[in-house]
């Protein structure tokens, strides 16, 4: 009788800890506070952004006629500046900067710096370099005004874009760490722009080593690749990403990002810029 008492223990130990490690891990798709299951190589798990990354004050919608295509009459929207021969050629992109207006996304008080402003500073370069490179691009705003995360993706929709990329800067408490995320909605539709993002990004932004002889935070070995339960990710009809390039919060980033508007060059803009402009060419180019 003891013997079967104990093989029963033993059996209900067993489901009970088969369900809390089932429970452990799923991710839940419920809550936009439930980014999902956290992917790094590094062997130790960097810790969630503290921010929230869709907000929802001071929003203003847009409405976009359906035109099958990128409206050339949408001031948004940007026609390709050469015939390039590129894998981005005759690509539709749409560049979303994030936050904008009352939403001023993560800010670094000591250097008085807005994640609003400078995500639509490297979306603007992006947009030369997409262009440059044969692409339309269509960008989600170009002011300082906050659209409605459902109306960003009904005018990607719209517009028929081919790509989305949602351009961030993210936050941390501590000031001395930095990494690079990439997030994507659906797996099937996202999930390879995400990874091919993230694999330029992280390397990029490990470069210089060195500014103002402090050593650069970012390490390439260490980035996260998440899901992300976003209605205008998962909404969007074509693949779409969301980029959290670097922090802001890091007082190495910051310093750049400050030195770089104080000398005209906007050098830390123009490199995140050029990553993801790498990153789309090389998802393109895995396809031809």
């Amino acid at each position: 009788m003891r013997t079967f008492v104990g093989i029963g223990a033993i059996l209900a130990l067993l489901l009970v800890g088969y369900a809390l490690y089932a429970n452990g891990t799923s991710s839940s798709d419920d809550h936009d506070s439930d980014i999902g299951i956290i992917e790094s190589t590094s062997g130790s798990i960097s810790p969630a952004p503290t921010m929230p990354i869709e907000a929802t004050n001071g929003a203003i919608t847009d409405d976009v006629s359906d035109q099958g295509g990128p409206d050339s009459s949408d001031q948004r929207c940007f026609e390709a500046a050469s015939a390039d021969d590129s894998a981005l050629a005759g690509k539709t992109i749409i560049v979303d900067p994030g936050h904008g207006g009352e939403d001023l996304g993560t800010v670094n008080n000591q250097f008085g710096l807005h994640e609003s402003d400078l995500v639509l500073s490297i979306s603007e370069y992006l947009r030369d370099m997409l262009t440059a490179s044969g692409a339309n691009v269509c960008m989600t705003r170009v002011q300082d005004t906050y659209i409605e995360l459902a109306a960003r993706a009904d005018f990607a929709n719209e517009q028929n874009g081919d790509a989305f990329v949602s351009v961030h800067l993210n936050s941390l408490p501590d000031p001395s760490e930095s990494y690079t995320m990439t997030m994507w909605g659906n797996e099937a539709k996202d999930r390879f722009l995400a990874e091919t993002m993230l694999d330029v990004l992280r390397y990029e932004m490990a470069i210089p080593q060195y500014h103002n002889n402090e050593p650069n935070p970012t390490n390439p070995d260490v980035y996260i690749l998440k899901s992300l339960d976003s209605h205008m990710l998962k909404s969007a009809d074509m693949p779409a990403v969301l980029v959290e390039a670097t922090f802001l919060s890091a007082a190495w980033e910051a310093q750049a990002f400050q030195d770089g508007i104080d000398d005209g060059s906007h050098w830390r803009e123009v490199q995140i810029a050029e990553a993801v402009h790498t990153g789309l060419t090389e998802y393109y180019e895995a396809f031809q």
